[in-house]
């Protein structure tokens, strides 16, 4: 029977409900994406879901990419937590960490996925941790902001963080440590977060920026065919993540620059604009290369998102609203 013609049968829904969230949640709890996003919502169809279960809805379409209906989630979730006066209920409104930090905080010690035990200590801590260690290595203290990151990542390893504050973390500690060319590390997290990500089969939210993740890796290790070739599958295998599609098309656009295929790195740029993902400082390289001076802009007035500068260009952070998404 089609869900449509289950629409039609309230009593049906009804007595299925039950059955539905008890597979949703279990799905969550084997991190069966896909599934545990159909089972949550024909489960929500028969009736309102608890704040919890609003939660994990909103976990499962982040990690296969269903923006619209992860933020959705997200404000039902606030709006139930609210209704029974609970306190800290996360919101899309919420920017950021912080909106993190609610979800861990109400996800702690439950029997349904969750690998934290400890309140939202662990997760406060890697974060907090992470975070310093991106802003040393900012301020020029590289080995320092290059030790906290290695301290966050004990917890990531660990098991010990929420599959959504893992992924977060292993691809701002890999760009972390790209930016300083502490390629070993940057080897290291990689290969580990394509091992986590091989173990659950229906992400695609963190799946696809790894792919992204090894080919500049590869690059950086002169493979400049099997980068290409790394970058192109994640294209091909996740097109409807446009900003995925942005960083793997600028990706290959580098290593076809670094090549001199200067024709198809120039397309590959321009494909990558049109993801609204400014394809600088790549494509000023290029012109450099091909001493070009005073290009036309690719487009006037363009929002673009600078690569390497935002997460959400890399197709990593959550959006907090819906005109920030995907």
């Amino acid at each position: 029977m089609s869900e449509l013609d289950q629409r039609d049968e309230p009593s049906a829904q009804i007595a299925d409900m039950p059955a539905e969230l008890e597979r949703g949640r279990e799905c969550c709890g084997r991190r069966a994406w896909a599934e545990a996003c159909r089972s949550l919502s024909l489960a929500d169809q028969t009736g309102p879901l608890r704040g919890e279960d609003f939660e994990l809805l909103a976990l499962a379409s982040y990690m296969t990419t269903r923006d619209d209906d992860y933020l959705r989630a997200l404000e039902r979730a606030h709006d139930a937590h609210l209704h029974t006066g609970a306190r800290c209920a996360p919101s899309a409104a919420r920017s950021g960490w912080v909106c993190i930090f609610s979800f861990e905080a109400r996800r702690a010690g439950r029997p349904d996925g969750s690998r934290v035990r400890s309140g939202c200590s662990n997760a406060r801590i890697a974060i907090a941790r992470h975070q310093q260690g991106r802003i040393r290595i900012q301020q020029g203290q590289v080995e320092a902001g290059l030790a906290l990151l290695d301290e966050a990542m004990v917890a990531v390893t660990a098991g010990e963080l929420s599959p959504l504050v893992t992924g977060l973390i292993y691809c701002s500690v890999i760009e972390g440590c790209q930016q300083v060319y502490a390629l070993s590390r940057a080897c290291e997290w990689t290969t580990a977060l394509a091992h986590w990500c091989d173990g659950q089969p229906e992400m695609v939210a963190f799946t696809g920026i790894c792919r992204v993740h090894r080919s500049e890796i590869m690059q950086l290790h002169g493979a400049w065919g099997d980068a290409i070739e790394e970058a192109r599958r994640a294209c091909e295998r996740w097109p409807q993540a446009a900003n995925l599609q942005a960083a793997g098309l600028y990706q290959q656009a580098e290593v076809h620059r670094l090549r001199g295929e200067f024709a198809a790195a120039e397309q590959a740029y321009r494909s990558a604009s049109q993801c609204s993902l400014e394809p600088q400082p790549g494509l000023a390289l290029l012109w450099l290369a091909q001493q070009r001076t005073a290009p036309r802009p690719l487009r006037s007035g363009a929002s673009w998102v600078r690569p390497r500068t935002r997460c959400t260009a890399r197709g990593c952070c959550p959006p907090t609203s819906r005109s920030c998404s995907r």
